[in-house]
């Protein structure tokens, strides 16, 4: 073979600018995301997850000779471009020109709050669009399933959902309004057309080289395209093979990676070994064969099927669903069902397949169905043999096949998969798939299984059974099989092949699946698959089920097009405030203008700015010992620079090793590590992809010798308490408040006397934030050896603060700014200080800028969540359910370090009586240490928890005296004047006028009537209905927080900047609406600047839902201020007249608002709600549909109807991932999180959502006490946990599947939180082991 060729240029179309990229001024290895945001600095696409399960980084490309297709760009190798078109949401439009109807849609349907995911979302649209350009009002329900690969943290999805679907169904997307490209071919275009203004025109199939011929290979076989020494880009097969052909013949087949849309490099790094700091291993060689067009192709000869490795997961789908064959139809749905839409559109069967080959654990949907399909794989070994009908098994599962295969080049299947069959039969095929949520997550369990049936005899004549999951990877099932064979799939013989299963899974599969990460119990695991072969029986006798058994069989619960309403009203004598103003910042952050921590990038240009990755440690309980990084191998990390850790603070003189009391930013050697993600260092390199791979294979040093003398690990919460491992007192603020009582009679004595008594213990677990920016600063010096930092974070303040602590200056030579964060939740009050800080010593040590922003692995390894806690109950009631006594033990998981757990323990406390008033009651609490990652502030912190523990009561209340939980509820709901157990006398209850309101206007008495009738006409799904009362309290008292008001004379403009942080709670929009009501301005008028540490010093955090409210009492102060300075002018005309006339005057025109409430009451107002939810639940598989939920909500005279049902619907959504999707696991052996990404942690998607989602307002019910401001009320929290009415209907439903079974109801309540799917089965096992369960009749 020749030497190789020169390297070639790589062209790229980006939002139709051509860009083309000199060899060696480029990595092909770096992911088009990073391409966009740091090189082209484009912000548009965010980087939310860096694995393909958030969808924030969606862009729509195009391939020569292919439509464009939605794509993860975080997971696109930018080598793997060429001659490609991107189209990001900057491409759509922007403030500058115009915004295009989609960014509008969802920017003014308030569909965008924080904002990060938003463009996401509006590049998932536009690929709607292009691949369905007369969609209209019946294509909603394919609208919704489409966005299976967008997170949105923020909104709850409902304002998202309604805002594209009012596009289709209005028609309004017109083709002159659709997102256009280059129309021509890439290859004929003028060389100035890329440059060109405007657009093209043509119709919305035309984006760039979408309908034109791919060009023909520029390069000769012998000398395929290569883009840099070690990356080539064949565009034939024949390339391809001289490639391989070239490196294996120097014995390098072990180096060579062969990719196409490069997707499982998402996944891959769970499976690869190195956990916790997961990590994608890249092959020195790879070979990206995205362009290859004979690898392409679909044929069907001689009723035999064959696909070329390089069809995607889509094409693949799109073909298979029109297929006559059953069984192909079958496999389409199954395939459909793989990770997203946008993995689908880009990513291969046979990379999926490959992935399951080299990882034999992972659970691969193409392989179960091309196994399921009797495929064969064609593939080219190493010696440049071609071998076809390679069984799929034989492939994935024999590792010298694999060692000799050179590359995979296509499967072949038939319509049915059996070697012989009869034209007087008929093939049934069913699948199943049991997963965390409705969409884009892995299974736990997958099954499909094929029997063909004489149609005359009815009986099975052959038969396949395959099973993933409850192995330890897919098999085949052929024992089980058989058993099918010869019968007429009767009960008898269902009995028969439930049996043959077990045994033949125990004795000849290897056994259930024991993977110690598995996350799941293997009775679960068996009952799920036992369940899915009962399906299969029950859709073999549909015709001749009763009637209670009808729909049992279904693959899944049906889910209807969801919905909603929202009624408020509208305070005329106060508008703009009340009105439903969409947020000022909406459409920038649709259109990607909107800038946050993460978007601000440090200057490319190698020695002028830099980036830090923390180094974690990846152990705990043992001493930290030492890191040397610069064992780095240079040749594998050219571009690191340095390393930061605990040494440097020498060098900063008087600055101190301390983020928080007790914990160091970088923990020194020595020192006990508590916990898996102590910071120890910061690896410093010229890109930030340099930077984490380096972090990630740093060699840390521990001291194994300490192991011996450390105390137990106590990685749960259980663990702690079996321990004692609390923390001290001395470790404990002295202001803390341990207990909290009512009552004139000893607790103890009040129990003892009450008529009934019932005693229990609830777990609840931890939850992660998830907010969509990861922690993020960016750091520079200032002149005068101050720094100024960009940082994500809810506490500008504490920033400021500790970089000044830690680099030993004052305060006034550190500035810190932000414009917004990317949602927080109270997971960036104190853990943004780590990455702040690090950049700051950084950019100190360096002298350049430093950015450091933790990826999503290493953001949840380091950063904890929302407390677990064990909370101990002991209640006494009369015999008509009348609360006499409540006593609380609440137990608290602090992690290893203490953070805000204290706040959260404090909440816990104080809110802990809930809705209900009880004569006498007691609270008592205990914070325990645990070897975990440090916990802090998460939205409702410790109220979620304390709260559900009421409800738990009041549910065990209604069991014992066989009574509906709401009728326990209601007499026991707060009345006017009750006095609650912190000392407040409540006034201005409302929890009764709440809940009689949702009851008529919810029809609750109906939905509980629908729910019984269902439930006995229905033997196998069920339903469960649940009310949840909610008082909350809220207190301005302790904030400070001030704002800006800069007027400007020579239009009557005005510039705002307050001390509060846009985290998507609308506080900018709230401050805007106040504004102009007291001046008398239009909104336009209004524009808002960053906050700032120099510009609002010593004010308070945002947090606790009120400070928008005290930002509000600011602006009214300002405004005060502003119109006492214009009285003079009052007969000057309009605002602007008045400000001009006054200018001229001398008046400053620059007003500082000040609002710090006071209070002696604990709370100065509560918010109260009422919610019912209706779920549905499978009982065989565990699935679970919630069908409506209707909220009534106190929230005074709301400040921002959008904003304020936005937030409503958003905490109740995060609060249904909370008890119901949202485990956090941590290995019990290492102290690692098993749950550190988005492959196993899973907050709502769309589809996971209640299909009727209900939010009305109490209207003429203005807030008239203590601290309100224009008489509202807020939002934030409360929600949350009201939404724990999701986990009751779900225990509600399994309740009815016991007792309709005549079975005992104890495992029911058994049900953990959160309510996952195999918590669901966990507690559904006791029916399962009835005799009269597996019936067909």
């Amino acid at each position: 073979m020749p030497p190789p060729p020169s390297l070639t240029p790589l062209t790229i179309l980006v939002n139709e600018k051509k860009h083309v990229l000199q060899p060696g001024s480029y990595d092909p290895m770096q992911s088009l995301a990073m391409f966009l945001r740091t090189n082209l600095n484009l912000t548009g696409p965010k980087i939310g997850c860096g694995e393909g399960g958030c969808g924030a980084c969606t862009c729509l490309l195009t391939t020569p000779g292919s439509p464009p297709i939605p794509i993860n760009s975080c997971l696109k190798l930018l080598g793997a471009c060429q001659n490609c078109h991107v189209l990001t949401t900057e491409g759509l439009g922007s403030s500058s020109s115009t915004f295009h109807q989609i960014q509008t849609a969802i920017a003014d349907g308030n569909g965008s709050q924080c904002g990060f995911c938003t463009p996401g979302w509006v590049m998932t649209m536009a690929s709607f669009l292009v691949e369905n350009p007369e969609a209209g009002s019946s294509d909603v329900g394919r609208l919704e399933e489409y966005f299976d690969g967008n997170i949105c943290r923020c909104t709850g999805y409902r304002p998202i959902l309604e805002a594209f679907k009012n596009v289709i169904s209005s028609k309004k997307f017109t083709k002159n309004e659709t997102p256009k490209g280059c129309t021509g071919s890439c290859t004929t275009c003028k060389a100035d057309c890329a440059d060109a203004k405007g657009h093209c025109g043509g119709d919305i199939e035309d984006l760039c080289c979408a309908n034109t011929p791919p060009p023909p290979p520029t390069n000769p076989k012998n000398n395929p395209p290569q883009l840099s020494p070690t990356f080539y880009n064949p565009t034939t097969l024949e390339q391809t093979y001289s490639i391989l052909d070239l490196h294996q013949s120097k014995s390098q087949s072990h180096k060579i990676q062969v990719v196409s849309g490069h997707t499982g490099s998402g996944v891959s790094k769970y499976y690869n070994g190195t956990a916790p700091k997961n990590r994608v291993l890249e092959n020195p060689i790879t070979i990206s064969i995205a362009s290859v067009q004979e690898l392409q192709a679909i044929t069907t000869t001689n009723n035999i099927t064959t696909i070329g490795s390089n069809v995607t997961l889509t094409s693949l789908i799109t073909f298979l669903s029109t297929s006559p064959s059953p069984v192909h139809v079958a496999a389409s749905r199954h395939i459909s069902l793989v990770a997203n839409t946008q993995v689908r559109a880009a990513g291969t069967w046979a990379g999926n397949l490959c992935m399951a080959a080299k990882y034999g654990d992972f659970p691969s949907d193409v392989y179960l169905t091309l196994t399921a399909l009797n495929a064969t794989v064609a593939v080219r070994t190493l010696q440049g043999q071609v071998l076809a009908n390679v069984p799929v098994q034989h492939f994935c599962q024999n590792q010298q096949m694999q060692e000799n295969t050179s590359i995979l080049l296509s499967a072949s299947f038939s319509s049915i998969p059996f070697p012989t069959s009869s034209p007087n039969s008929t093939t049934i095929a069913r699948r199943f798939k049991v997963t965390q949520r409705a969409r884009n997550a892995h299974a736990h369990v997958n099954c499909f299984i094929v029997a063909e049936i004489d149609n005359s005899s009815n009986v099975v004549m052959n038969s396949r059974v395959v099973f993933g999951g409850v192995t330890n990877t897919i098999s085949l099932a052929p024992k089980t099989a058989d058993s099918l064979v010869n019968t007429s799939l009767n009960e008898v013989s269902l009995s028969h092949t439930l049996q043959t299963f077990e045994k033949e899974l125990l004795n000849d599969l290897g056994g259930i699946n024991s993977n110690p990460e598995l996350l799941v119990s293997q009775q679960f695991l068996l009952s799920t698959a036992k369940n899915c072969l009962y399906k299969f029986f029950l859709y073999a006798n549909e015709q001749n089920l009763p009637t209670d058994l009808i729909g049992a069989s279904d693959e899944s619960i049906p889910r209807a097009v969801s919905s909603g309403l929202q009624s408020f009203g509208v305070d005329v004598d106060t508008l703009p405030v009340t009105a439903p103003v969409p947020k000022l910042s909406a459409r920038l952050q649709a259109s990607g203008e909107a800038k946050y921590a993460q978007d601000h990038n440090v200057p490319a240009t190698k020695g002028l700015g830099l980036h830090g990755a923390l180094v974690f440690a990846a152990k705990c309980n043992v001493r930290f010992s030492s890191i040397n990084w610069q064992t780095l191998n240079p040749s594998d990390h050219p571009d690191v620079v340095g390393y930061v850790d605990d040494t440097d603070m020498g060098l900063l003189k008087k600055g101190q090793n301390l983020l928080t009391p007790g914990e160091p930013l970088f923990l020194q050697p020595g020192r006990l590590i508590s916990h898996v993600g102590v910071v120890l260092g910061m690896v410093v390199a010229n890109t930030e992809e340099a930077a984490r791979a380096a972090a990630a294979e740093v060699a840390i040093n521990y001291d194994q010798g300490s192991v011996k003398t450390a105390k137990p690990s106590c990685f749960t919460l259980a663990d702690a308490i079996k321990y004692d491992s609390k923390y001290s007192p001395a470790e404990l603020p002295d202001s803390i408040m341990p207990s909290m009582e009512k009552g004139d009679v000893p607790i103890d004595d009040a129990l003892k006397f009450s008529e009934r008594r019932v005693k229990g213990v609830v777990s609840t677990g931890s939850q992660k934030h998830f907010y969509f920016e990861t922690q993020s600063a960016v750091a520079e010096l200032a002149e005068g050896g101050g720094v100024f930092i960009r940082s994500s974070t809810q506490n500008v303040n504490a920033v400021q603060t500790t970089v000044a602590r830690i680099l030993g200056i004052a305060n006034h030579k550190v500035v810190v700014r932000q414009k917004r964060a990317g949602g927080g939740y109270g997971g960036k009050i104190s853990r943004c200080l780590t990455t702040a800080c690090a950049a700051a010593v950084g950019a100190k040590k360096f002298g350049v800028p430093v950015k450091c922003a933790n990826d999503r692995i290493g953001d949840m390894a380091i950063v904890g969540g929302r407390e677990p806690m064990i909370i101990e109950y002991d209640v006494g009631f009369s015999n008509t359910g009348a609360l006499n006594a409540v006593k609380f033990k609440i137990n608290v998981d602090g992690g290893g370090v203490l953070d805000a757990s204290v706040d959260s323990l404090q909440m816990a406390l104080f809110w802990s009586d809930s809705a209900y008033n009880t004569p006498n009651f007691s609270a008592t609490t205990a914070l325990y240490k645990t070897n975990t990652s440090i916990n802090t502030s998460c939205r409702a912190p410790g109220v979620a928890q304390s709260c559900f523990v009421y409800e738990e009561v009041l549910t065990r209340i209604g069991r014992e005296l066989n009574m509906k939980a709401h009728i326990v509820q209601k007499m026991n709901l707060y009345k006017e004047n009750d006095a609650s157990p912190n000392g407040d006398t409540l006034h201005e209850v409302r929890i009764t006028s709440c809940w009689d309101k949702l009851w008529a206007e919810a029809e609750v008495d109906t939905k509980l009537a629908d729910v019984d009738a269902f439930n006995k006409s229905n033997r196998l799904r069920k339903r469960g209905v649940a009310i949840s009362p909610v008082k909350y309290g809220v207190s301005g008292a302790g904030y400070k927080q001030m704002l800006q008001m800069s007027v400007y004379a020579d239009d009557g403009s005005i510039r705002i900047s307050h001390s509060g942080t846009e985290i998507g709670q609308g506080i900018d929009t709230k401050v805007a609406q106040v504004v102009a009501m007291k001046l008398g301005v239009d909104l336009d008028n209004i524009e808002f600047g960053e906050s700032g540490s120099d510009l609002q010093p010593n004010t308070t955090c945002t947090g606790g839902s009120a400070t928008s409210e005290v930002c509000c009492s600011a602006a009214i102060d300002a405004c005060d201020k502003l119109l006492a300075l214009l009285a003079p002018y009052e007969g000057e005309g309009d605002f602007s007249s008045k400000v001009k006339v006054a200018d001229g005057d001398n008046v400053c025109l620059q007003i500082i608002g000040w609002s710090a409430p006071a209070s002696d009451l604990k709370f100065q107002y509560y918010v109260w709600v009422a919610t019912c939810v209706v779920v549905e639940l499978d009982l065989l598989l565990g699935e679970t549909s919630v069908l409506s939920a209707d909220i009534q909500y106190d929230c005074g005279n709301q400040l921002n109807a959008f904003v304020d049902i936005g937030q409503i619907e958003g905490a109740f959504i995060m609060g249904l991932g909370y008890w119901m999707t949202e485990r956090v696991t941590v290995d019990n052996e290492d102290g690692k999180l098993l749950t550190n990404g988005t492959w196993e942690y899973k907050p709502p998607m769309a589809l996971d959502i209640p299909i009727q989602m209900n939010v009305r307002l109490l209207t003429d019910s203005p807030n008239n006490l203590e601290g309100n401001v224009l008489r509202s009320k807020a939002t934030g929290e409360p929600p949350l946990i009201a939404s724990s009415a999701c986990y009751f209907a779900l225990r509600d439903a399994i309740v009815s599947g016991y007792r309709d079974f005549g079975e005992d109801d104890e495992q029911a309540w058994t049900l953990s939180v959160p309510a996952t799917v195999d918590a669901r089965g966990d507690a559904l096992q006791g029916l399962y082991k009835g005799s009269s369960f597996y019936k067909l009749m």
